[in-house]
This record gives C-alpha cells, sequence and structure tokens, in this order.
C-alpha cells in the first residue's frame, strides 16, 4: 500500500505504498551510473552538503535534523560532477511499515532522472513494507508513477520559540 499526503507549494504532504523490492545491501547501494554520477549510501560526511541541498529546494532543515534522520534511518545520496546532487532517506519500523522522506534533488539538476534513480533505490531499500511519504507537490506527479496514493495533508508551521520569562503572581 501505498499512500501519499500533499499540500500547497513547498508544504509537506503525505503518500504511502506497498512495494514489493529486495533490499540492497551497502556494497549494492553504491553503483555507477555514468562516469560523472554515482548512487552510494549517505554518509555522515555528507550532512553538510545535504544542508546546503536542502536550503537550495527552500526546505526548512537544520544541520541537527540532517543528524537525527541520517542516525534513525538510512540514506542514499546521488553524486553529479563530484557534489552532491540528491538525497533520499529511509526509516523501517517493524516488517511491514516504513517511512520514505528528504527526498531532494539540487534545483540544476532537477528532470535528469536523479530524483526516479533515488525513489527507486530507496523504495527497494524498504522491501515489500507498506510505505508512508510527506512530499512536496512538485514531486506528486514522479511519486504517484511509482504507485503512491494521496491520503491527506500536512500542514508545516515554522516559526521561533520565544521565552517570556516567569512573573510572579499580582
Amino acid at each position: 500500500r501505498k499512500t501519499l499526503e500533499t499540500g500547497a507549494s513547498s508544504e509537506p504532504n503525505a503518500f504511502a505504498t506497498g512495494h514489493t523490492g529486495v533490499p540492497p545491501t551497502e556494497a549494492r547501494m553504491t553503483t555507477s551510473l555514468a562516469p560523472e554520477t554515482t548512487l552510494r549510501p549517505l554518509g555522515p560526511g555528507d550532512l553538510a552538503a545535504a544542508l546546503v541541498l536542502s536550503a537550495a529546494v527552500g526546505w526548512p532543515y537544520r544541520g541537527e535534523d540532517w543528524a537525527v534522520a541520517r542516525g534513525r534511518g538510512r540514506g542514499c545520496a546521488r553524486d553529479r560532477g563530484g557534489m552532491l546532487a540528491g538525497t533520499a532517506m529511509t526509516w523501517s519500523f517493524g516488517p511491514s511499515w516504513g517511512a520514505l522522506g528528504m527526498s531532494i534533488v539540487s534545483p540544476a539538476h532537477q528532470g535528469c532522472g536523479l530524483g526516479r534513480t533515488l525513489l527507486k533505490s530507496a523504495m527497494d531499500a524498504l522491501g515489500e513494507r507498506s510505505i508512508q511519504l510527506h512530499a512536496t507537490a512538485e514531486g506528486e506527479p514522479l511519486y504517484r508513477r511509482f504507485g503512491f496514493v494521496r491520503t491527506g495533508s500536512v500542514r508545516q508551521h515554522q516559526g521561533a520559540a520565544f521565552s517570556v520569562g516567569l512573573h510572579a503572581p499580582r
């Protein structure tokens, strides 16, 4: 079962799928796609470049967000010309359910098939689990081609938390 939730503009949306695949091993995940393009595991040394990549598409991730996401899940990276050009993360929650996210392709490389390769690799890593995906409206056509079905919307709000301090009762 594949489900998808979408929202307006670049707000995340949720999708889900039931996908059959074989989880790749770390060794199988490194694949040469062309002399200038490589698909490989996302490593700790990629987090700074991943932060730049997410900022390039207007996503509000912080370095800490990338570190937690990678620490709790698995990621794949797509390089082009020696630079990080795309990412996708997966999280497994038991044998029957997983999540896919942080699927990003740099604006300079969108429309070249990088997102499709990253999505396929991430789905293969999740195997036969049902997959939930929070996505942007811009990515919805790609996800629908992979069998994801929209299930709802998610609204994301950004802001800073400020403390006004404690005041004595009057």
